[in-house]
């Protein structure tokens, strides 16, 4: 098997593919670790081009294992999920106003006495109408869909 240009490009695509699954199973130690190997093999085999590719390629799954950890950590509240919570944030978009509803953005968090850089989106009844930059202050239970009301 020759390994034109194409072919390298689509090995180093479904390495990033594969690293951003991987990232959920491999820390940041074992990932440094192997950053090592890798440079250390495609170093010392510079002038074979499978030894680059091989090199290059482990670089690109790591690659993507790290952007998967960078993505997942933003989701802090996920910790909260079906647990009932005190949650304190401020509206920090315009409400979205719907025919049977209202959709809020909420940042700023502090869920149950915890700050929280994660955004949430609530869903509420139109009435009492709510504004942007409201501080609102509810308990509800935390799930990936909340709706409910605002005490």
């Amino acid at each position: 098997m020759t390994l034109t240009k194409p072919k390298i490009f689509l090995i180093l695509c479904l390495g990033f593919i594969f690293g951003i699954f991987l990232g959920q199973y491999i820390n940041y130690e074992t990932m440094a670790i192997l950053a090592m190997v890798f440079i250390i093999v495609a170093t010392i085999g510079w002038h074979k081009k499978l030894a680059v590719v091989i090199g290059l390629t482990g670089l690109i799954i790591l690659l993507g294992a790290v952007r998967f950890k960078q993505d997942f950590a933003q989701n802090d509240i996920a910790q909260f999920y079906g647990q009932n919570t005190q949650v304190t944030g401020v509206i920090t978009e315009e409400p979205d106003v719907r025919s049977d509803k209202t959709y809020l953005t909420l940042s700023g968090l502090i869920v149950n006495g915890k700050t929280i850089k994660s955004k949430i989106l609530v869903s509420t009844f139109l009435y009492p109408p709510y504004e942007y930059g409201d501080k609102l202050k509810f308990e509800e239970k935390i799930s990936e869909r909340i709706s409910g009301f605002f005490l």
